[in-house]
């Protein structure tokens, strides 16, 4: 067992002296602990909580470790997000290539504002939930998505439109994820126009 293990074991080992509240506090997070060593990546978690809380492992509660594991869980999204956008440029560079010299000019536009995009992901803390995020990396053709959304907002572009285009393009996804799955539901009963069940009163 790695010193760190041994650490979080500690920080819910029972004590003579523990009132009812502590008691109760180290069996929830013990459980807690319990659960997310069974998780694949319970390693790389186990990695980020040394680096977040160091020698103060003995602080850590049930609430701290479920906000520090929705925080691990960002994090990787983001940079999975920053890996995404990076991709799909890397494929439209090469797509430029295979064209001819006034396309490329005509282009030139496009090629710096994609340029930024990808930059601007790769290194900025965007404050984007969970499920902005997984709308995000579910979409095919971001880039072009992001590009198109950017080149709406605003003549002169700054650093808050950056942020203003990654959450309306995830809002435009959930819109979209929102329909589909309304659609393939099927009808709504509740809603007008939808065929209602006729009841008939027996005689």
């Amino acid at each position: 067992m790695s010193t760190l293990d041994e650490a979080l074991d500690k920080a819910f080992e029972p004590s003579a002296g523990d009132s009812r509240f502590e008691s109760e506090k180290k069996k929830r997070l013990a459980d807690a602990i319990g659960e997310l060593r069974k998780e694949p990546d319970w390693s790389g978690f186990k990695d980020y909580l040394e680096t977040q809380l160091g020698d103060n492992m003995d602080k850590l509660t049930p609430y701290i470790l479920s906000d520090l594991k929705e925080k691990y869980h960002n994090e990787l999204s983001m940079n999975r997000l920053a890996d995404k956008i990076a991709d799909e440029y890397d494929r439209f560079i090469r797509d430029m290539k295979q064209q001819p010299a006034d396309r490329i000019i005509e282009a030139a536009y496009e090629i710096v504002q994609k340029d930024d995009i990808r930059e601007y992901c790769s290194g900025a803390d965007h404050l984007l939930s969970q499920e902005e995020l997984d709308d995000l990396l579910a979409a095919d053709n971001l880039l072009d998505r992001l590009y198109n959304k950017w080149d709406e907002l605003s003549e002169v572009h700054s650093l808050y439109d950056m942020d203003v285009m990654l959450e309306e393009t995830a809002s435009d996804l959930k819109s979209e994820r929102q329909e589909r799955e309304r659609v393939e539901s099927g009808p709504d009963m509740d809603k007008p126009g939808s065929p209602k069940t006729v009841k008939h009163k027996g005689r």
